[in-house]
C-alpha cells in the first residue's frame, strides 16, 4: 500500500484558523488534496473567500471561508455555528491563527 493511502481524510471535515495565507494556506491545502473537506478563516471574508475558492478549484473539495478574529469569542460562536451547519460537524482542528 503506498504510504499515502495511510493518510486519507475523505469523509473527514477540517478547520484551519488563519488558513489564508503561508503556512495556514498550505496546511488547508494538503488536508484538501488528502481529501477532507476543509474551513478555513481569515479576519477578511474577502479573503478567506477567495483562498478557499482556490483551494476548492484545484482539489474539488469542499472549501468554505469564514471571517473569525480568534481572539474575539462571539467571532468564534458565531463562526463555529455557521461551520457545523455547513459541514455538519468537524473531525480537525489545526490553530494556526495568530494573536497580537
Amino acid at each position: 500500500m503506498p504510504i499515502l493511502d495511510a493518510f486519507k481524510l475523505e469523509g473527514k471535515v477540517a478547520l484551519v484558523t488563519g488558513g489564508n495565507r503561508g503556512l495556514g494556506k498550505q496546511m488547508a491545502l494538503a488536508l484538501a488534496e488528502a481529501g477532507a473537506d476543509v474551513a478555513l478563516t481569515s479576519r477578511s471574508i474577502h479573503r478567506a473567500e477567495e483562498v478557499a475558492r482556490e483551494i476548492a478549484e484545484a482539489t474539488g473539495r469542499k472549501c468554505i471561508g469564514y471571517a473569525c478574529d480568534v481572539a474575539n469569542p462571539g467571532d468564534v460562536e458565531s463562526m463555529m455555528t455557521q461551520l457545523i451547519h455547513d459541514f455538519g460537524g468537524i473531525h480537525i482542528v489545526i490553530n494556526n491563527a495568530g494573536i497580537n
